[in-house]
């Protein structure tokens, strides 16, 4: 079509602007395109970040964590000497709860490693101070946040799994230890921890908050 000529100057016009149209209209379904997908993305995100599993609550202490639904918590005194006689001794504190798989709940004597959290009064000194208490080579401790907490984690010197995590609660009334125990007694574990124990440590570790009581 040769738009030079005027008696063509109204069909090219037209047709130059339905030409803008289509590209137009192009670039509004390639806008949409990406919006639709960066919303998809998004909400799929938000739900994979979600904490999937059970809810402990401590009133008491206020905190709160999840853990795998394959596995149980214990806290009365009854269900931990009962485990104790078949793990060697367990944290002392305020407080201390066990995460276990359900299995052992009814048969401490498996096994399978299970997660203590321990709550004690805080004492005099730093993280690191009372780190020493646990490992003679600090190295291992390395810097984390925990409960929104800074935290000392200790990576394990063979398996270079983290087993364990020391935090004080906001207040500055606490120090929490969560730590993998194996059943022959000790923090820790010797041997190689099964990937479901250390799944559960860091779900423990990674959902726990202080949120409850707004500490």
């Amino acid at each position: 079509m040769n738009c030079g000529n005027a008696i063509w100057y109204t069909a090219c016009e037209k047709t130059m602007l339905s030409k803008v149209a289509v590209y137009i209209i192009l670039a509004i379904l390639v806008v949409l395109i990406v919006f639709g997908l960066f919303i998809f993305l998004d909400k799929r995100t938000t739900v994979e970040q979600q904490p999937v599993g059970q809810e402990y609550i401590s009133e008491k202490f206020g905190y709160s964590f999840y853990y795998p639904e394959e596995y149980s918590v214990i806290e009365s005194l009854e269900d931990l000497d009962n485990l104790q006689k078949y793990s060697g001794s367990l944290p002392k504190g305020l407080s201390t709860i066990v995460v276990l798989p359900i299995s052992m709940k009814g048969n401490p004597s498996d096994n399978l490693g299970f997660v203590t959290i321990t709550i004690q009064k805080k004492e005099a000194g730093t993280l690191l101070d009372w780190a020493k208490s646990y490992s003679h080579d600090i190295s291992r401790y390395e810097k984390d946040i925990v409960g929104g907490e800074e935290a000392l984690v200790h990576r394990d010197e063979y398996t270079k799994q983290i087993n364990q995590a020391l935090f004080y609660s906001p207040d500055g009334q606490w120090r929490i230890s969560i730590a993998t125990q194996n059943s022959s007694g000790g923090w820790g574990f010797t041997g190689w921890p099964s990937s479901n124990l250390t799944a559960a440590f860091q779900k423990v570790t990674g959902s726990f908050n202080f949120k409850v009581r707004g500490m």
